[in-house]
């Protein structure tokens, strides 16, 4: 069956003459039954194609209940089979992590798939991989073997297959940034003591004495660039708002302890022993008692609370929804503001410290992002009334044609100027580059590259630039056809991150003719006046899937008026 909206999607609900042209008539994977290069259609059409679809297949099932449960038996046996007679035999991903929030989290999502999961009741090692009491462990024997593998395994699209039109990669543990290692030993199947898992699961941080600390000592807490990080920060700001500072240097403590930059430091006065472990406990983060001596002439800065604002265009709400939940998720708050009121709340240093500006979709430019809906199709009102009541929210709007104006993007810029931190993911970033708020910056046409959604892997420039606080040396990217920047190396600016030399960076998915990104810059951070500009050459709130990105965005809230040093 064709899906004619894969062809011509319906932007508005009019019925009227479609005519085709290009490939869009060809038979594709998604697309083996092409419609005609001319038809009467309408959103009406797409609803009605949707819903006999589905009573279709509900109708076939009832017809064939007894069949198709057979099938559902015979499958799930064939899957119990495979797990034993096909490697990988399991999946073990370690309770110990540094992102301990976000491997649950991990965890309880492929439990929310029906993928069954178990915890090792004792030590063990199969095929190399040794498995710790505690540790979560999927075992392949079980009827939704080859999903739970669909999940946990590199993607490797074809080189040779049609052309994807969007995500072809979605790796959970690189997806996640955590640690998860296939076992090809069969024995931990019948050897390895394991209980079945029941309900959510969490792991727990814990507050740790490396030597003898006095009561002028700090808590030194290592957010490990946690996708749950912000969370944690908000709740230390709800339960007694202790001061909370970064140191900026690592800091050796004793020879198994050695604090990383972005470490976050609060005094014990500040804070009871009781408090913190519940806390740390809560959040599964490591905490260190350290002597006031051992943090003594280490460089720090304040880890100060930003007030946010979140932009959106009225052209594409689609990625900014994904990133406003990702917001909700972690119970960040945030002002959301239209393109079109951004000229009428200037100055706008003095409501806000950070101002999203999420991906506005592949292809998208600064002139197209600056001029919004063509205002010749206006005005046009998103309001609630008695006939659309659904109308008018999140946000409102008496005419969302015309974007945001130079009298936005000025505002913008004094914004940036007057000391506010301004965040550009994904093609946002077009808009600061195409109008000189950087001036040594610039895009680059994609040419023959093409990554229409895969991991991709990514270097740190320096552990000590805040924007990377946390992450190890090389981390997954998602990424999704740029943009790509051009930065000069007299950009006053620093590159925090870089893709991987071309050899080795395609982690999972399909990335042609990407040989020429090796070693470009994928985030760039500059001072601007007496505020700064951090743009990402992808989007780092995709879908709320690359939550081993997040951290990314939420260094750059954190640490917001202590970024954009100069890259040495």
């Amino acid at each position: 069956v064709g899906r004619f909206y894969e062809t011509f999607g319906n932007s508005v609900p009019n019925t009227m003459e479609r005519t085709l042209g290009g490939n869009r008539t060809s038979v594709q994977w998604y697309r083996p039954n092409p419609p005609r290069s001319a038809t009467m259609w309408s959103l009406r059409n797409n609803t009605n194609y949707m819903q006999t679809g589905a009573l279709s297949a509900v109708q076939f099932v009832a017809e064939n209940r007894e069949k198709i449960l057979r099938n559902y038996w015979n499958k799930s046996n064939n899957s119990l089979d495979a797990g034993r007679e096909k490697a990988p035999h399991a999946w073990v991903v370690p309770s110990a992590q540094d992102r301990k929030a976000d491997a649950a989290y991990m965890v309880n999502l492929v439990q929310r798939q029906g993928i069954e999961v178990h915890r090792a009741g004792d030590d063990g090692e199969f095929g190399g991989i040794e498995v710790a009491e505690g540790d979560f462990v999927i075992r392949m024997d079980q009827p939704y073997r080859n999903y739970a593998q669909t999940l946990m395994e590199r993607q490797d699209f074809p080189e040779d297959a049609p052309s994807p039109y969007d995500d072809v990669a979605w790796t959970y543990p690189l997806m996640f940034n955590v640690d998860a290692h296939p076992v090809d030993d069969v024995a931990i199947l019948d050897d390895l003591e394991m209980e079945p898992v029941v309900g959510e699961v969490s792991l727990a941080g814990s507050v740790d004495t490396p030597r003898r600390v006095g009561s002028d000592g700090f808590y030194a807490v290592l957010p490990a660039a946690s996708a749950h990080q912000m969370r944690a920060r908000l709740a230390l700001a709800s339960g007694g708002d202790p001061v909370v500072a970064a140191i900026e240097t690592a800091v050796e403590i004793d020879d198994e302890v050695t604090l990383p930059p972005g470490t976050w430091t609060v005094s014990m006065a500040d804070m009871d022993q009781d408090a913190m472990e519940a806390w740390a406990g809560e959040h599964a983060l490591q905490v260190y008692r350290v002597r006031a001596e051992d943090l003594e002439d280490v460089a720090t800065h304040e880890v100060d609370l930003p007030r946010i604002a979140l932009l959106h265009t009225w052209s594409r709400t689609q990625d900014e929804g994904w990133a406003r939940f990702t917001l909700d998720q972690q119970g960040v708050p945030y002002d959301y503001v239209g393109e079109d009121r951004v000229a009428d709340l200037a100055p706008l240093r003095d409501r806000y410290d950070v101002i999203l500006f999420p991906h506005q979709g592949r292809g998208a430019n600064g002139k197209r992002i600056l001029q919004g809906v063509d205002p010749s199709d206006g005005p046009i009102a998103y309001t609630r009334t008695p006939e659309y009541p659904s109308h008018g929210t999140p946000d409102s709007s008496e005419d969302i044609t015309g974007g945001m104006g130079f009298e936005g993007l000025t505002a913008l810029r004094d914004f940036v100027r007057d000391g506010g931190t301004l965040v550009t993911v994904g093609s946002a970033s077009t808009l600061p580059i195409e109008f000189a708020f950087l001036r040594d910056v610039n895009t680059r046409p994609a040419g023959s590259i093409f990554v229409p959604g895969s991991i991709l892997q990514g270097t740190t420039v320096d552990a000590e630039n805040p924007l990377t606080y946390g992450y190890e040396d090389r981390l997954p990217l998602y990424h999704q056809g740029g943009p790509y920047f051009n930065i000069s190396n007299s950009a006053p600016g620093s590159v925090a991150v870089r893709y991987a030399p071309g050899d080795a960076m395609l982690l999972s998915g399909v990335a042609r003719e990407a040989g020429a990104l090796g070693g470009q810059p994928a985030v760039y951070s500059e001072r601007v006046g007496e505020g700064a500009v951090v743009i990402y050459g992808f989007d780092a709130l995709h879908r709320h899937q690359n939550h081993g990105n997040h951290a990314l965005i939420w260094n750059a809230f954190l640490h917001w008026n202590d970024l954009a040093q100069p890259e040495e």
